[in-house]
């Protein structure tokens, strides 16, 4: 596949679009009870991979970044390492310069793997909702069995390292009322960046609406009484799960989508 489906083979020129993000497999050790993905598409070829970043480096902006996403990226690093490689050089022909941003579970994630992405400089964004009932029942791994501890730990290194990062924890109705407890978890892990996601697909009653936003406060006033430095996005609500957001997906498949939230939305609304 020469180039990602659906494109125009440069990026519309009147949007100051500098970031794209990759799909690059649906696969996952992990069954999320929010996770609408179809999980039958196989992974991103390297030369559809290499044909996003070409599509990207028509973009404006002197720097541009790449999110690996999934699914569970990480399940396929050699894709990874291999695109980084393709880009830097690509970014270099262009003038640019390139950040790379890693949306990960952590259940692949070693030392040694994330010493060699941290010398890139990669932006980790971490899924992690909570503490280990919160984790378990929202985020059960295949095999059964919990990483619970083991990922709690790599969010600590990380959080330790100086390496820059975002927790992303997501909200489901039925957990409202744990959403300070969770974060506070974090906070007690050296945690300093949070991101609360809501649960699609599902209505929230006004009840446990304002219990989550209670509790967010409430996170807010504690972080203050501590003095501690808490960087939470989404705090009032304003990033709701759209259909069409700004940024380009590229699907496994080379199929391109404005708006990530397309993909997960699938089985929910399959004609999407």
């Amino acid at each position: 596949m020469p180039h990602p489906q659906n494109s125009h083979r440069v990026i519309n020129p009147h949007y100051e679009h500098r970031q794209l993000i990759m799909m690059v497999t649906r696969a996952c050790q992990l069954d999320c009870v929010y996770c609408q993905f179809d999980r039958t598409k196989p992974p991103m070829s390297l030369e559809t991979m290499r044909a996003s970043v070409d599509l990207l480096m028509t973009a404006r902006p002197k720097e541009v970044r790449v999110q690996f996403f999934g699914g569970e990226p990480l399940l396929r690093q050699d894709l990874i390492l291999a695109t980084m490689e393709y880009a830097d050089a690509a970014a270099k022909k262009a003038g640019k310069t390139v950040v790379y941003i890693i949306t990960t579970n952590t259940m692949a994630l070693t030392d040694e793997l994330r010493a060699k992405f941290d010398k890139r400089g990669v932006i980790w964004i971490l899924s992690f909702d909570g503490d280990i009932g919160t984790q378990d029942s929202q985020r059960p791994v295949r095999a059964g069995g919990t990483r619970f501890i083991s990922a709690l730990e790599q969010i600590r290194r990380i959080a330790a390292s100086g390496a820059p990062y975002l927790v992303n924890m997501t909200a489901t109705p039925a957990h409202a009322d744990h959403t300070k407890r969770n974060a506070m978890l974090l906070l007690d892990a050296g945690v300093r960046a949070i991101s609360f996601g809501n649960r699609m697909g599902e209505d929230w009653t006004d009840e446990r609406a304002v219990t989550y936003f209670q509790n967010l406060q409430s996170l807010l006033e504690e972080a203050h009484r501590r003095d501690l430095k808490l960087f939470v996005l989404n705090s009032v609500g304003r990033d709701e799960p759209m259909i069409v957001s700004p940024t380009p997906t590229v699907d496994c498949d080379g199929t391109v989508y404005v708006g990530s939230v397309i993909p997960p939305l699938e089985k929910l609304l399959p004609n999407v």
